[in-house]
Protein backbone atom coordinates (compact mmCIF):
# COMPACT_ATOMS: atom_id res chain seq x y z
CA UNK A 1 0.00 0.00 0.00
CA UNK A 2 2.65 2.37 0.83
CA UNK A 3 4.65 1.77 -2.37
CA UNK A 4 1.30 2.46 -4.62
CA UNK A 5 0.95 5.83 -2.48
CA UNK A 6 4.54 6.50 -3.17
CA UNK A 7 4.07 5.47 -7.12
CA UNK A 8 0.66 8.15 -7.27
CA UNK A 9 1.99 10.92 -5.14
CA UNK A 10 5.06 10.79 -7.67
CA UNK A 11 2.69 10.99 -10.87
CA UNK A 12 1.43 14.43 -9.32
CA UNK A 13 4.70 16.00 -9.17
CA UNK A 14 6.57 17.78 -11.50
CA UNK A 15 9.36 15.65 -13.93
CA UNK A 16 12.22 15.25 -12.46
CA UNK A 17 10.89 16.07 -8.91
CA UNK A 18 11.10 13.54 -6.27
CA UNK A 19 9.22 12.83 -2.93
CA UNK A 20 10.54 12.42 0.17
CA UNK A 21 7.75 10.62 2.19
CA UNK A 22 10.15 9.75 5.27
CA UNK A 23 10.83 13.86 5.50
CA UNK A 24 7.19 14.87 5.73
CA UNK A 25 5.21 15.25 8.61
CA UNK A 26 2.72 12.23 10.21
CA UNK A 27 -0.28 14.57 9.34
CA UNK A 28 0.74 14.79 5.69
CA UNK A 29 1.01 10.79 5.85
CA UNK A 30 -2.64 10.67 6.95
CA UNK A 31 -3.69 13.26 4.24
CA UNK A 32 -1.69 11.36 1.52
CA UNK A 33 -3.80 8.13 2.84
CA UNK A 34 -7.19 9.33 2.49
CA UNK A 35 -6.24 11.33 -0.71
CA UNK A 36 -4.88 7.93 -1.97
CA UNK A 37 -8.12 6.13 -0.89
CA UNK A 38 -10.01 9.05 -2.61
CA UNK A 39 -8.83 8.41 -5.61
CA UNK A 40 -9.10 4.96 -5.35
CA UNK A 41 -12.75 5.51 -4.84
CA UNK A 42 -12.85 7.48 -7.71
CA UNK A 43 -11.03 5.46 -10.25
CA UNK A 44 -13.35 2.28 -9.16
CA UNK A 45 -16.38 4.18 -9.94
CA UNK A 46 -15.11 5.74 -12.55
CA UNK A 47 -14.16 2.01 -14.29
CA UNK A 48 -18.04 0.67 -12.99
CA UNK A 49 -19.59 3.79 -14.98
CA UNK A 50 -17.44 2.52 -18.28
CA UNK A 51 -18.15 -1.03 -17.16
CA UNK A 52 -21.56 -0.67 -17.28
CA UNK A 53 -21.73 1.38 -20.58
CA UNK A 54 -19.74 -0.75 -22.24
CA UNK A 55 -21.82 -3.98 -20.66
CA UNK A 56 -25.39 -2.26 -22.27
CA UNK A 57 -23.22 -1.55 -25.59
CA UNK A 58 -22.26 -5.11 -25.96
CA UNK A 59 -26.04 -6.52 -24.50
CA UNK A 60 -27.71 -4.39 -27.03
CA UNK A 61 -29.72 -6.30 -29.62
CA UNK A 62 -28.11 -4.19 -32.19
CA UNK A 63 -24.79 -4.72 -31.39
CA UNK A 64 -25.49 -8.46 -31.71
CA UNK A 65 -26.76 -8.53 -35.04
CA UNK A 66 -23.92 -6.64 -36.30
CA UNK A 67 -21.55 -8.86 -34.71
CA UNK A 68 -23.05 -11.95 -36.11
CA UNK A 69 -23.24 -9.88 -39.51
CA UNK A 70 -19.54 -9.33 -39.32
CA UNK A 71 -18.61 -12.93 -38.36
CA UNK A 72 -20.58 -14.52 -40.93
CA UNK A 73 -19.30 -11.84 -43.34
CA UNK A 74 -15.90 -13.51 -42.42
CA UNK A 75 -17.00 -17.05 -42.76
CA UNK A 76 -18.47 -16.26 -46.35
CA UNK A 77 -15.54 -14.44 -47.89
CA UNK A 78 -13.18 -17.22 -46.47
CA UNK A 79 -14.97 -19.97 -48.09
CA UNK A 80 -15.64 -18.03 -51.03
CA UNK A 81 -11.93 -17.65 -51.26
CA UNK A 82 -11.78 -21.81 -50.55
CA UNK A 83 -13.80 -22.58 -53.30
CA UNK A 84 -13.00 -20.40 -56.17
CA UNK A 85 -9.03 -21.08 -55.53
CA UNK A 86 -8.40 -24.01 -53.88
CA UNK A 87 -4.85 -23.06 -52.68
CA UNK A 88 -5.02 -19.50 -52.01
CA UNK A 89 -5.47 -19.98 -48.07
CA UNK A 90 -2.71 -22.70 -48.01
CA UNK A 91 -0.15 -20.24 -49.88
CA UNK A 92 -1.38 -17.38 -48.21
CA UNK A 93 -0.44 -19.42 -44.60
CA UNK A 94 2.89 -20.49 -46.16
CA UNK A 95 3.98 -17.02 -47.32
CA UNK A 96 3.14 -15.74 -43.18
CA UNK A 97 5.05 -18.61 -41.97
CA UNK A 98 8.14 -17.87 -44.53
CA UNK A 99 8.01 -14.27 -43.04
CA UNK A 100 7.79 -15.70 -39.78
CA UNK A 101 10.54 -18.06 -39.54
CA UNK A 102 12.92 -15.36 -40.98
CA UNK A 103 11.89 -13.37 -37.76
CA UNK A 104 12.56 -15.91 -35.66
CA UNK A 105 16.74 -16.48 -36.62
CA UNK A 106 18.40 -17.52 -33.72
CA UNK A 107 21.97 -18.21 -32.84
CA UNK A 108 23.59 -21.56 -31.84
CA UNK A 109 24.68 -21.50 -27.93
CA UNK A 110 28.35 -22.05 -27.67
CA UNK A 111 29.78 -24.89 -26.12
CA UNK A 112 31.59 -22.82 -23.63
CA UNK A 113 28.35 -21.54 -22.50
CA UNK A 114 27.41 -25.92 -21.55
CA UNK A 115 28.42 -27.09 -18.23
CA UNK A 116 26.98 -30.00 -19.45
CA UNK A 117 27.81 -31.55 -22.82
CA UNK A 118 24.83 -34.60 -23.73
CA UNK A 119 25.96 -36.65 -26.28
CA UNK A 120 23.43 -37.84 -29.04
CA UNK A 121 23.42 -40.59 -31.56
CA UNK A 122 20.31 -39.82 -34.47
CA UNK A 123 18.78 -42.97 -35.36
CA UNK A 124 17.16 -43.43 -38.51
CA UNK A 125 14.07 -45.24 -37.93
CA UNK A 126 12.22 -46.85 -40.98
CA UNK A 127 10.69 -50.20 -41.96
CA UNK A 128 13.88 -52.04 -40.50
CA UNK A 129 13.22 -54.88 -38.33
CA UNK A 130 12.79 -54.23 -34.31
CA UNK A 131 15.97 -56.06 -33.94
CA UNK A 132 18.00 -54.18 -36.50
CA UNK A 133 17.19 -50.61 -35.72
CA UNK A 134 17.69 -51.73 -31.73
CA UNK A 135 21.28 -52.80 -32.39
CA UNK A 136 21.96 -49.17 -34.09
CA UNK A 137 20.83 -47.44 -31.23
CA UNK A 138 22.92 -48.61 -28.80
CA UNK A 139 25.92 -49.72 -31.32
CA UNK A 140 27.47 -46.92 -29.01
CA UNK A 141 27.54 -45.31 -26.22
CA UNK A 142 25.67 -42.08 -25.96
CA UNK A 143 23.13 -40.49 -23.34
CA UNK A 144 20.21 -39.14 -26.06
CA UNK A 145 19.05 -41.20 -28.75
CA UNK A 146 17.05 -38.71 -31.39
CA UNK A 147 14.97 -40.59 -33.29
CA UNK A 148 13.82 -39.67 -36.34
CA UNK A 149 11.89 -41.00 -39.82
CA UNK A 150 14.12 -41.45 -42.90
CA UNK A 151 13.15 -37.96 -44.77
CA UNK A 152 13.34 -36.10 -41.90
CA UNK A 153 16.22 -33.63 -40.77
CA UNK A 154 17.36 -31.82 -37.92
CA UNK A 155 17.33 -27.77 -38.06
CA UNK A 156 20.99 -26.84 -37.77
CA UNK A 157 20.70 -25.46 -34.08
CA UNK A 158 18.38 -28.39 -32.73
CA UNK A 159 21.46 -30.03 -30.79
CA UNK A 160 21.96 -27.30 -28.93
CA UNK A 161 18.60 -26.35 -28.17
CA UNK A 162 18.45 -29.67 -26.79
CA UNK A 163 21.48 -29.20 -24.65
CA UNK A 164 20.48 -26.16 -23.67
CA UNK A 165 17.23 -27.80 -22.13
CA UNK A 166 19.24 -30.03 -20.18
CA UNK A 167 21.76 -27.97 -18.18
CA UNK A 168 19.85 -27.65 -15.56
CA UNK A 169 17.61 -30.71 -15.74
CA UNK A 170 17.72 -34.11 -16.87
CA UNK A 171 14.68 -35.63 -18.94
CA UNK A 172 13.93 -38.55 -20.14
CA UNK A 173 12.33 -37.77 -23.28
CA UNK A 174 12.26 -34.75 -25.14
CA UNK A 175 10.51 -33.35 -28.00
CA UNK A 176 9.83 -30.46 -30.06
CA UNK A 177 8.17 -28.46 -32.79
CA UNK A 178 8.25 -29.20 -36.53
CA UNK A 179 7.77 -27.97 -39.77
CA UNK A 180 7.40 -30.36 -43.13
CA UNK A 181 9.84 -29.74 -46.46
CA UNK A 182 7.56 -29.21 -49.77
CA UNK A 183 9.01 -30.79 -52.60
CA UNK A 184 11.18 -27.89 -54.27
CA UNK A 185 12.52 -28.17 -49.92
CA UNK A 186 10.45 -24.69 -49.09
CA UNK A 187 9.63 -25.09 -45.48
CA UNK A 188 5.73 -25.43 -44.61
CA UNK A 189 2.86 -26.95 -42.35
CA UNK A 190 4.46 -26.21 -38.51
CA UNK A 191 2.41 -28.45 -36.17
CA UNK A 192 3.37 -26.05 -32.65
CA UNK A 193 2.92 -28.48 -29.11
CA UNK A 194 2.07 -28.42 -26.30
CA UNK A 195 3.74 -29.06 -22.82
CA UNK A 196 3.26 -32.87 -21.68
CA UNK A 197 -0.36 -33.65 -22.35
CA UNK A 198 -0.91 -37.51 -21.19
CA UNK A 199 -4.07 -37.71 -23.43
CA UNK A 200 -2.85 -35.99 -26.48
CA UNK A 201 -0.28 -38.94 -27.07
CA UNK A 202 -3.15 -40.95 -28.13
CA UNK A 203 -2.96 -38.81 -31.61
CA UNK A 204 0.10 -40.02 -33.40
CA UNK A 205 0.33 -36.06 -34.63
CA UNK A 206 1.51 -34.90 -31.28
CA UNK A 207 5.04 -36.47 -30.60
CA UNK A 208 5.32 -37.01 -34.71
CA UNK A 209 8.21 -38.32 -36.53
CA UNK A 210 11.04 -36.99 -34.35
CA UNK A 211 11.25 -38.15 -30.46
CA UNK A 212 14.57 -37.67 -28.32
CA UNK A 213 15.04 -40.37 -25.66
CA UNK A 214 17.56 -41.04 -22.84
CA UNK A 215 19.36 -44.18 -23.44
CA UNK A 216 18.23 -45.65 -20.12
CA UNK A 217 14.54 -44.76 -20.67
CA UNK A 218 14.77 -46.65 -23.93
CA UNK A 219 16.48 -49.47 -22.21
CA UNK A 220 13.99 -49.77 -19.64
CA UNK A 221 10.81 -50.30 -22.08
CA UNK A 222 13.00 -52.93 -24.27
CA UNK A 223 13.74 -50.40 -27.65
CA UNK A 224 11.68 -50.44 -29.98
CA UNK A 225 9.77 -54.18 -30.19
CA UNK A 226 9.11 -56.56 -32.88
CA UNK A 227 5.09 -56.18 -34.73
CA UNK A 228 5.18 -52.46 -34.86
CA UNK A 229 6.69 -51.96 -38.08
CA UNK A 230 5.58 -48.10 -39.65
CA UNK A 231 4.92 -46.64 -36.33
CA UNK A 232 7.72 -47.61 -34.59
CA UNK A 233 8.17 -43.87 -32.82
CA UNK A 234 4.58 -44.11 -31.94
CA UNK A 235 4.29 -47.23 -30.20
CA UNK A 236 7.40 -46.43 -28.56
CA UNK A 237 6.13 -43.19 -27.08
CA UNK A 238 2.93 -45.07 -25.79
CA UNK A 239 4.98 -47.40 -23.68
CA UNK A 240 7.32 -44.50 -22.15
CA UNK A 241 4.64 -43.60 -20.55
CA UNK A 242 4.01 -46.70 -18.73
CA UNK A 243 7.46 -45.87 -16.91
CA UNK A 244 8.59 -43.16 -14.24
CA UNK A 245 9.83 -40.74 -17.19
CA UNK A 246 9.69 -37.02 -17.53
CA UNK A 247 8.59 -35.61 -20.96
CA UNK A 248 9.55 -32.71 -21.88
CA UNK A 249 8.97 -30.03 -24.55
CA UNK A 250 11.04 -27.83 -26.51
CA UNK A 251 9.29 -24.83 -27.85
CA UNK A 252 11.31 -24.79 -30.79
CA UNK A 253 11.14 -25.76 -34.64
CA UNK A 254 13.48 -28.89 -34.09
CA UNK A 255 12.89 -31.12 -37.41
CA UNK A 256 11.98 -30.79 -40.94
CA UNK A 257 9.84 -33.62 -41.95
CA UNK A 258 10.22 -34.62 -45.99
CA UNK A 259 8.20 -37.37 -47.59
CA UNK A 260 5.87 -38.54 -44.94
CA UNK A 261 6.05 -41.80 -44.02
CA UNK A 262 3.00 -41.88 -41.82
CA UNK A 263 1.57 -45.28 -41.79
CA UNK A 264 -2.00 -44.79 -40.03
CA UNK A 265 -3.17 -48.41 -40.13
CA UNK A 266 0.23 -49.51 -38.46
CA UNK A 267 -0.28 -46.18 -36.08
CA UNK A 268 -4.15 -47.86 -35.51
CA UNK A 269 -2.55 -51.23 -34.50
CA UNK A 270 -0.52 -49.89 -32.14
CA UNK A 271 -2.85 -48.08 -30.07
CA UNK A 272 -4.97 -51.09 -30.41
CA UNK A 273 -2.48 -52.89 -28.92
CA UNK A 274 -1.82 -50.95 -26.13
CA UNK A 275 -5.42 -50.29 -24.78
CA UNK A 276 -5.72 -53.97 -25.38
CA UNK A 277 -2.59 -54.58 -22.92
CA UNK A 278 -3.64 -52.37 -20.41
CA UNK A 279 -7.17 -53.20 -19.55
CA UNK A 280 -8.87 -49.39 -21.20
CA UNK A 281 -12.29 -49.78 -21.84
CA UNK A 282 -12.51 -48.05 -25.05
CA UNK A 283 -12.42 -48.78 -29.13
CA UNK A 284 -10.66 -46.96 -31.66
CA UNK A 285 -12.77 -45.30 -34.04
CA UNK A 286 -11.93 -43.33 -37.53
CA UNK A 287 -11.83 -39.51 -37.25
CA UNK A 288 -11.51 -37.79 -40.15
CA UNK A 289 -8.38 -38.87 -41.95
CA UNK A 290 -7.24 -39.83 -38.93
CA UNK A 291 -8.71 -42.01 -35.56
CA UNK A 292 -9.30 -41.52 -32.06
CA UNK A 293 -9.82 -43.51 -28.66
CA UNK A 294 -13.77 -43.71 -27.64
CA UNK A 295 -14.08 -44.16 -24.25
CA UNK A 296 -16.84 -46.65 -22.54
CA UNK A 297 -18.97 -46.17 -19.53
CA UNK A 298 -18.79 -48.19 -16.97
CA UNK A 299 -22.17 -49.14 -15.51
CA UNK A 300 -25.27 -46.87 -16.07
CA UNK A 301 -24.44 -43.43 -13.71
CA UNK A 302 -27.65 -41.70 -13.30
CA UNK A 303 -26.38 -38.11 -15.04
CA UNK A 304 -27.90 -34.79 -14.15
CA UNK A 305 -27.98 -32.05 -16.90
CA UNK A 306 -28.53 -28.49 -14.96
CA UNK A 307 -29.98 -25.75 -17.42
CA UNK A 308 -30.36 -22.29 -16.09
CA UNK A 309 -32.98 -20.21 -18.32
CA UNK A 310 -34.85 -17.12 -17.83
CA UNK A 311 -36.03 -17.34 -21.83
CA UNK A 312 -39.05 -19.82 -22.92
CA UNK A 313 -38.32 -19.95 -26.49
CA UNK A 314 -34.43 -21.37 -26.22
CA UNK A 315 -35.82 -23.63 -23.08
CA UNK A 316 -38.03 -25.01 -25.78
CA UNK A 317 -35.54 -25.87 -28.42
CA UNK A 318 -32.79 -26.92 -26.03
CA UNK A 319 -34.99 -29.26 -24.40
CA UNK A 320 -36.39 -30.89 -27.59
CA UNK A 321 -32.93 -30.99 -28.90
CA UNK A 322 -31.71 -33.15 -25.81
CA UNK A 323 -34.51 -35.54 -26.57
CA UNK A 324 -34.12 -35.70 -29.75
CA UNK A 325 -30.19 -36.21 -30.27
CA UNK A 326 -28.83 -38.24 -26.80
CA UNK A 327 -28.61 -40.89 -27.12
CA UNK A 328 -27.28 -41.86 -23.18
CA UNK A 329 -30.44 -42.64 -21.37
CA UNK A 330 -30.05 -42.50 -17.65
CA UNK A 331 -30.54 -39.05 -17.26
CA UNK A 332 -32.32 -36.53 -15.83
CA UNK A 333 -33.25 -32.44 -16.18
CA UNK A 334 -32.73 -29.76 -13.76
CA UNK A 335 -34.23 -26.73 -14.77
CA UNK A 336 -33.44 -23.76 -12.57
CA UNK A 337 -35.81 -20.68 -13.39
CA UNK A 338 -34.38 -17.66 -14.00
CA UNK A 339 -37.88 -15.73 -12.68
CA UNK A 340 -38.75 -12.74 -14.90
CA UNK A 341 -40.48 -11.23 -17.27
CA UNK A 342 -41.33 -14.80 -19.23
CA UNK A 343 -42.54 -16.58 -15.84
CA UNK A 344 -46.08 -18.07 -17.97
CA UNK A 345 -43.88 -18.51 -21.11
CA UNK A 346 -41.48 -20.85 -18.64
CA UNK A 347 -44.44 -22.59 -17.36
CA UNK A 348 -46.12 -23.18 -20.45
CA UNK A 349 -42.73 -25.32 -21.67
CA UNK A 350 -42.19 -26.67 -18.12
CA UNK A 351 -45.73 -27.96 -17.76
CA UNK A 352 -46.07 -31.76 -18.06
CA UNK A 353 -42.50 -32.20 -18.12
CA UNK A 354 -40.61 -34.59 -16.28
CA UNK A 355 -37.73 -31.83 -15.55
CA UNK A 356 -37.35 -30.31 -11.87
CA UNK A 357 -37.93 -27.15 -11.28
CA UNK A 358 -35.43 -24.74 -9.20
CA UNK A 359 -36.88 -20.91 -8.94
CA UNK A 360 -34.61 -18.62 -9.17
CA UNK A 361 -35.26 -14.55 -8.66
CA UNK A 362 -32.95 -11.64 -8.76
CA UNK A 363 -30.07 -10.77 -10.91
CA UNK A 364 -27.92 -13.32 -13.59
CA UNK A 365 -25.62 -15.04 -11.49
CA UNK A 366 -24.46 -18.15 -13.15
CA UNK A 367 -22.45 -19.54 -10.01
CA UNK A 368 -25.61 -19.40 -7.39
CA UNK A 369 -27.88 -20.80 -10.08
CA UNK A 370 -25.47 -23.43 -11.12
CA UNK A 371 -24.66 -24.03 -7.87
CA UNK A 372 -28.57 -24.04 -6.74
CA UNK A 373 -29.33 -27.20 -9.58
CA UNK A 374 -26.62 -29.35 -8.38
CA UNK A 375 -28.16 -29.26 -4.99
CA UNK A 376 -31.22 -30.20 -6.14
CA UNK A 377 -29.65 -32.83 -8.75
CA UNK A 378 -29.54 -36.68 -7.84
CA UNK A 379 -26.78 -38.15 -10.66
CA UNK A 380 -23.77 -38.99 -9.57
CA UNK A 381 -22.15 -37.13 -12.81
CA UNK A 382 -23.52 -33.60 -13.25
CA UNK A 383 -23.50 -31.64 -16.74
CA UNK A 384 -23.90 -28.07 -16.52
CA UNK A 385 -25.66 -26.79 -19.69
CA UNK A 386 -26.44 -23.45 -21.85
CA UNK A 387 -30.13 -22.50 -22.64
CA UNK A 388 -27.94 -21.76 -26.50
CA UNK A 389 -26.70 -24.91 -26.71
CA UNK A 390 -27.65 -27.52 -29.11
CA UNK A 391 -26.01 -31.38 -29.42
CA UNK A 392 -25.12 -32.04 -32.56
CA UNK A 393 -24.52 -36.04 -32.11
CA UNK A 394 -26.18 -38.59 -30.33
CA UNK A 395 -23.32 -39.54 -28.31
CA UNK A 396 -22.26 -36.46 -26.86
CA UNK A 397 -23.02 -37.17 -23.06
CA UNK A 398 -21.99 -40.81 -23.03
CA UNK A 399 -18.65 -39.52 -24.49
CA UNK A 400 -18.16 -37.03 -22.13
CA UNK A 401 -19.37 -39.12 -18.96
CA UNK A 402 -17.33 -41.83 -20.19
CA UNK A 403 -14.36 -39.22 -19.26
CA UNK A 404 -15.68 -37.92 -16.05
CA UNK A 405 -15.77 -41.48 -14.55
CA UNK A 406 -11.80 -41.77 -15.17
CA UNK A 407 -10.73 -40.98 -11.16
CA UNK A 408 -7.59 -38.58 -12.46
CA UNK A 409 -9.86 -36.65 -14.07
CA UNK A 410 -12.07 -33.47 -12.72
CA UNK A 411 -13.62 -31.65 -15.30
CA UNK A 412 -14.61 -32.51 -19.00
CA UNK A 413 -15.82 -29.73 -22.15
CA UNK A 414 -17.27 -29.86 -24.80
CA UNK A 415 -15.89 -28.73 -28.12
CA UNK A 416 -18.75 -25.97 -29.43
CA UNK A 417 -19.01 -24.93 -32.46
CA UNK A 418 -20.78 -21.64 -33.74
CA UNK A 419 -24.02 -22.52 -36.29
CA UNK A 420 -22.15 -21.64 -39.02
CA UNK A 421 -19.73 -24.35 -38.30
CA UNK A 422 -16.51 -22.27 -36.58
CA UNK A 423 -14.78 -23.16 -33.49
CA UNK A 424 -16.27 -20.95 -30.72
CA UNK A 425 -14.86 -23.27 -27.64
CA UNK A 426 -12.00 -25.33 -27.73
CA UNK A 427 -10.67 -25.36 -24.39
CA UNK A 428 -9.23 -22.28 -22.84
CA UNK A 429 -6.12 -20.61 -22.38
CA UNK A 430 -4.52 -18.65 -19.77
CA UNK A 431 -2.74 -15.63 -20.88
CA UNK A 432 -4.74 -15.18 -24.22
CA UNK A 433 -6.19 -11.64 -24.48
CA UNK A 434 -5.11 -10.27 -21.10
CA UNK A 435 -6.70 -13.10 -19.01
CA UNK A 436 -7.79 -16.26 -20.66
CA UNK A 437 -9.01 -17.11 -24.27
CA UNK A 438 -10.55 -19.48 -26.42
CA UNK A 439 -7.49 -20.74 -29.24
CA UNK A 440 -9.11 -21.00 -32.83
CA UNK A 441 -12.40 -18.90 -31.74
CA UNK A 442 -14.15 -17.89 -34.90
CA UNK A 443 -11.88 -20.12 -36.99
CA UNK A 444 -13.00 -23.23 -39.16
CA UNK A 445 -9.79 -24.70 -38.19
CA UNK A 446 -7.83 -23.67 -35.54
CA UNK A 447 -5.49 -21.59 -37.37
CA UNK A 448 -1.70 -22.58 -36.82
CA UNK A 449 -2.83 -24.50 -33.93
CA UNK A 450 -3.74 -28.21 -34.80
CA UNK A 451 -4.86 -29.64 -31.92
CA UNK A 452 -8.84 -27.94 -31.70
CA UNK A 453 -10.55 -31.11 -32.85
CA UNK A 454 -8.88 -33.07 -30.84
CA UNK A 455 -9.45 -34.72 -27.14
CA UNK A 456 -6.48 -33.30 -25.31
CA UNK A 457 -5.84 -31.40 -21.61
CA UNK A 458 -6.63 -28.33 -21.39
CA UNK A 459 -6.07 -25.33 -18.68
CA UNK A 460 -10.08 -25.07 -18.31
CA UNK A 461 -13.48 -25.39 -20.30
CA UNK A 462 -16.32 -23.35 -20.69
CA UNK A 463 -19.22 -23.58 -18.87
CA UNK A 464 -21.66 -23.22 -21.40
CA UNK A 465 -20.86 -27.40 -21.70
CA UNK A 466 -19.27 -28.90 -18.98
CA UNK A 467 -19.32 -32.27 -16.70
CA UNK A 468 -17.85 -33.42 -13.59
CA UNK A 469 -18.90 -36.16 -10.59
CA UNK A 470 -20.44 -34.93 -8.18
CA UNK A 471 -17.55 -35.80 -5.43
CA UNK A 472 -15.56 -33.18 -7.39
CA UNK A 473 -17.91 -30.56 -7.15
CA UNK A 474 -18.63 -31.03 -3.54
CA UNK A 475 -14.64 -31.43 -2.69
CA UNK A 476 -14.15 -27.98 -4.77
CA UNK A 477 -16.82 -26.22 -2.72
CA UNK A 478 -18.77 -25.49 -6.48
CA UNK A 479 -18.94 -22.60 -8.43
CA UNK A 480 -17.97 -19.06 -6.54
CA UNK A 481 -20.23 -16.72 -6.09
CA UNK A 482 -17.83 -13.97 -6.11
CA UNK A 483 -17.79 -14.54 -9.84
CA UNK A 484 -21.69 -14.52 -11.22
CA UNK A 485 -21.28 -13.47 -14.63
CA UNK A 486 -17.33 -13.89 -15.92
CA UNK A 487 -14.56 -16.58 -15.11
CA UNK A 488 -16.42 -19.04 -13.18
CA UNK A 489 -15.82 -21.61 -15.06
CA UNK A 490 -12.46 -21.23 -15.11
CA UNK A 491 -11.96 -20.47 -11.64
CA UNK A 492 -13.49 -23.92 -10.97
CA UNK A 493 -11.09 -25.43 -13.51
CA UNK A 494 -7.98 -23.65 -12.10
CA UNK A 495 -9.51 -24.96 -8.24
CA UNK A 496 -9.60 -28.65 -9.42
CA UNK A 497 -5.97 -28.38 -10.89
CA UNK A 498 -5.11 -27.47 -8.25
CA UNK A 499 -6.47 -30.30 -6.30
CA UNK A 500 -4.61 -32.96 -8.66
CA UNK A 501 -7.04 -33.30 -11.15
CA UNK A 502 -6.79 -33.66 -15.34
CA UNK A 503 -9.24 -31.03 -17.39
CA UNK A 504 -10.27 -32.54 -20.75
CA UNK A 505 -11.43 -31.47 -24.03
CA UNK A 506 -13.44 -34.26 -25.33
CA UNK A 507 -13.56 -33.08 -29.01
CA UNK A 508 -15.92 -35.80 -30.10
CA UNK A 509 -18.49 -34.35 -27.82
CA UNK A 510 -20.10 -31.61 -30.36
CA UNK A 511 -22.61 -29.18 -29.72
CA UNK A 512 -23.50 -25.86 -31.68
CA UNK A 513 -23.40 -23.13 -29.15
CA UNK A 514 -25.57 -19.71 -29.92
CA UNK A 515 -23.34 -17.94 -27.03
CA UNK A 516 -24.27 -15.03 -24.94
CA UNK A 517 -28.21 -15.69 -25.75
CA UNK A 518 -28.72 -16.14 -22.15
CA UNK A 519 -26.30 -14.41 -19.83
CA UNK A 520 -24.89 -10.71 -20.18
CA UNK A 521 -22.31 -9.73 -22.25
CA UNK A 522 -19.26 -7.80 -20.94
CA UNK A 523 -16.74 -8.34 -17.45
CA UNK A 524 -17.14 -6.58 -14.62
CA UNK A 525 -14.57 -4.66 -13.07
CA UNK A 526 -15.04 -6.77 -9.18
CA UNK A 527 -14.73 -9.86 -11.57
CA UNK A 528 -11.48 -8.65 -13.59
CA UNK A 529 -9.39 -7.72 -10.29
CA UNK A 530 -10.52 -10.99 -7.94
CA UNK A 531 -9.49 -13.17 -11.17
CA UNK A 532 -6.08 -11.64 -11.74
CA UNK A 533 -5.28 -11.56 -7.86
CA UNK A 534 -6.48 -15.10 -7.51
CA UNK A 535 -4.63 -16.52 -10.52
CA UNK A 536 -2.14 -13.66 -11.60
CA UNK A 537 1.21 -16.22 -11.54
CA UNK A 538 -1.02 -18.40 -13.47
CA UNK A 539 -2.26 -16.30 -16.34
CA UNK A 540 1.57 -14.47 -16.53
CA UNK A 541 2.96 -17.58 -17.75
CA UNK A 542 2.56 -19.08 -20.72
CA UNK A 543 -0.37 -21.76 -20.79
CA UNK A 544 1.10 -25.61 -20.29
CA UNK A 545 -1.22 -26.50 -23.21
CA UNK A 546 -0.83 -23.37 -25.86
CA UNK A 547 2.44 -22.68 -27.40
CA UNK A 548 4.45 -19.22 -27.10
CA UNK A 549 5.45 -19.50 -30.71
CA UNK A 550 1.38 -18.60 -31.27
CA UNK A 551 0.16 -15.18 -30.56
CA UNK A 552 -1.57 -14.17 -26.92
CA UNK A 553 -3.27 -11.35 -28.30
CA UNK A 554 -5.89 -12.21 -30.37
CA UNK A 555 -7.99 -16.17 -30.65
CA UNK A 556 -7.09 -16.97 -33.85
CA UNK A 557 -3.95 -19.19 -33.14
CA UNK A 558 -1.76 -16.54 -35.39
CA UNK A 559 2.25 -16.49 -35.20
CA UNK A 560 3.42 -14.35 -32.37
Amino acid sequence: MFQEALEILRADNAPGETVDLEARKPAHREQDGAELVRRIDRLVANQREMDARLWALEDSRVFRILQRIGHATSLIKARAVGLLNPGAMGREKQRVYRLWLESQRSGKMAESELSYEPRFKVVRVGDEPAASLNRAAWEEASDYLVFLSPKSRLTSNAQSELAAELQNDRFDVLYGDEDHLSPSGARRLPVFKPEWSPDLIFSPLYLGRFLVVSTGAFRAVGGFREGSKGAYLFDLALRLTEQPVRFHRVPRILMRAGEDCYNPESARHALERFIAEHGIAASVEPVGTGFAIRRKVRGSPLVSIVICSRRAVLLKKCLDALERTTAYPHRETIVVEHVAEEKNKLDRVLSGSSCTRVPYSGRFDFSTMNNLGVKAARGEVIVLLNDDVRPLCNSWLEVMVAQVQRPEVGVVGALLLYPSGSIQHAGIALGLMGAVGHPGRGTLDGGFWPWTAVTRNVSAVTGACIAFRREVFEELGGFDPHFPVNYNDVDFCLRARQAGYEVILEAAARLCHLESSTRPRGVAWEERELFAERWGPQISRCDPYYSPRLTASSEDCSLA
